[in-house]
């Protein structure tokens, strides 16, 4: 009974967009619970668990913070949106010359005019950007939530608790449901971290060498690295973002360098689903086929957050499956 009630609860997180909810208060809670472990284990400070939830948010609001120093600095540089804006424009006149005549009619002639048919496409989906930008805006106020549910479970909840003899089976149960949920979740967090730091020495090693070897080295390009690591850790889903910016970044240097990397982003995208198959599926026992099967499924079931679901929720059943004697 307990499993059903959890299948159900995870069916209801997908099925009303309570991804990012559950995402942002599990990592809290992993971090902060395993941290505060170590700390009792080595030091002596009093409330480990208080302690533990300020340095795991600290982490985070720092990391937000590096980047939009650094986006902060560039900018003061003369790499804002003014440079970006006359590279663009540039980058355009190349672009029409490079392009076939039936092609370059339909490029923008100047940046000017690209921002006023962005203008017009802007007032054309208005209905269509608003809802964007309050789904924005939700799933901003669910990370908040999630992180402060996450924070407070790790200071008012212990995992013995849940083991005492006055428990009752009901509630040993759904703990144990829990404890396996958080220990597949953590298995499948760390190995994306592992994931992460992979795309993120490759794409540093393409954006601080390759290019500025060429002479088309990229505004932001720190940024833009430190971005790829945080985007990574949102398994698929970030690597499509950080690719995204970069490539049209990389428009500053004319078409070819935007080709260039746009190949050299695809295939690294491409070697994200092997290693996400493999090194997450080598951390919760599981063939590399089964999880990307998973991962298609719930992307066609649920879309883009089944997709980010789809390991987690994958490693939890065939660890109740192991729990069970069934594997």
């Amino acid at each position: 009974m307990a499993i059903a009630v959890t299948s159900a609860a995870l069916v209801v997180v997908l099925a009303f967009h309570l991804t990012i909810a559950l995402v942002a208060a599990m990592l809290v809670y992993t971090g902060g619970r395993r941290l505060t472990d170590w700390m009792e284990r080595r030091t002596h400070l009093p409330y480990p668990a208080i302690w533990s939830v300020i340095i795991v948010i600290a982490l985070i609001v720092g990391a937000g913070g590096f980047v939009i120093e650094r986006a902060a600095e560039a900018a003061s540089a003369g790499k804002g949106y003014s440079g970006l804006a006359v590279q663009m424009a540039a980058a355009l006149d190349k672009l029409r010359t490079m392009l076939p005549v039936w092609v370059a009619d339909n490029v923008p002639e100047s940046i000017d005019e690209l921002r006023a048919a962005a203008v017009t496409w802007l007032r054309e989906h208005a209905g269509q950007v608003q809802l964007w930008g309050q789904n924005t805006l939700r799933g901003v106020t669910y990370a908040l939530f999630g992180v402060i549910v996450g924070a407070l479970a790790v200071v008012q909840t212990r995992p013995e608790k849940s083991r005492r003899p006055s428990a009752t089976a009901w509630i040993s149960a759904l703990a144990e449901r829990f404890a396996l949920f958080e220990q597949s979740f953590g298995a499948v967090v760390f190995a994306q971290l592992r994931i992460a730091a992979v795309n993120t020495a490759l794409t540093g090693i393409y954006l601080l060498a390759v290019l500025p070897a060429i002479g088309a080295p990229l505004p932001l390009a720190v940024t833009l690295v430190v971005f790829t690591f945080v985007a990574s850790l949102i398994p698929v889903i970030g690597n499509l973002v950080s690719n995204t910016v970069i490539v049209v970044v990389s428009l500053t240097h004319g078409l070819g360098i935007a080709m260039l990397s746009l190949g050299f982003l695809v295939a690294i995208h491409k070697l994200e689903y092997l290693l996400n198959a493999h090194i997450v599926g080598g951390s919760i026992g599981t063939k590399a086929f089964e999880l990307l099967a998973m991962m298609l499924l719930f992307e066609a079931i649920f879309g883009l957050p089944g997709l980010v679901m789809a390991p987690i929720v994958y490693a939890y059943a065939k660890a109740e499956l192991r729990a069970a004697g069934w594997l």
